[in-house]
């Protein structure tokens, strides 16, 4: 089929996927949550992974959000974003996930390009931090776009950035609504972590270290094109 699309770049989630933020973000919803009388779930770094802050504030402060008008819900997120930015200031490139420096060299040496798209608003402070910051042809992160995850809006920002069809991408997510995201928007998607939330993913990984430029081709070669074709259709 001399016309299937072909890999121009990989989107990569950054929480979970790249550096393990995911946590130092439950840590600081939970210590918010636990500072104004909340409990929060147990299951909070799994269930705030790809949403937006407010979204997550609810989460972690359960039925006691509905207590709070707007605003004050906002300045809790503000505080929670304050605990989060002090955490991230410890990060130095040895917090970066496992294979995430081959795998870029790899994406580098065989001409793809390298994209981040996620949710947070500190995503660049993350990268300069763990020493990646210069490796990305492209950055979508929370000032970029206007609808979040589970709407594929980060990802059509991301490719958009760099005048790609969602076609011509793949991209690699830790989180269920990253994933429906991606689906929705006519990407290859390839799930990292959970098999039992990210089943509805295209391809499944460990981690980072189960890719490489090769792979990532055969993986989107094997769907793209049907992603295309829905999207003509």
């Amino acid at each position: 089929m001399t016309n299937d699309p072909q890999l121009k770049a990989v989107l990569f989630d950054l929480d979970g996927v790249l550096v393990d933020t995911s946590q130092l973000h439950a840590d600081a919803w939970a210590q918010l949550a636990r500072s104004v009388g909340a409990q929060p779930p147990a299951d909070i770094k799994d269930r705030v992974r790809g949403i937006s802050r407010i979204e997550s504030l609810k989460i972690a402060l359960g039925d006691l959000a509905t207590r709070y008008s707007d605003q004050e819900l906002h300045d809790l997120a503000a505080q929670k974003n304050s605990r989060y930015l002090d955490m991230i200031k410890q990060l130095t490139p040895d917090d970066l996930l496992p294979g995430v420096m081959a795998l870029f060299d790899d994406l580098d040496s065989a001409g793809i390009k390298i994209v981040l798209c996620s949710a947070s608003k500190n995503a660049k402070a993350v990268l300069r931090a763990v020493g990646i910051l210069d490796c990305f042809d492209a950055i979508a992160d929370g000032h970029s776009y206007k609808c979040g995850k589970p709407h594929p809006d980060v990802f059509w920002t991301g490719a958009r950035m760099l005048g790609l069809t969602p076609a011509e991408c793949v991209v690699v997510e830790d989180a269920a609504a990253g994933i429906t995201a991606a689906l929705d928007g006519g990407f290859v998607a390839i799930g990292m972590g959970h098999p039992e939330l990210l089943r509805h993913a295209h391809h499944l990984i460990d981690d980072l270290t189960d890719l490489d430029a090769d792979l990532l081709r055969q993986i989107h070669a094997r769907f793209a094109d049907d992603l295309e074709k829905k999207e003509q259709g």
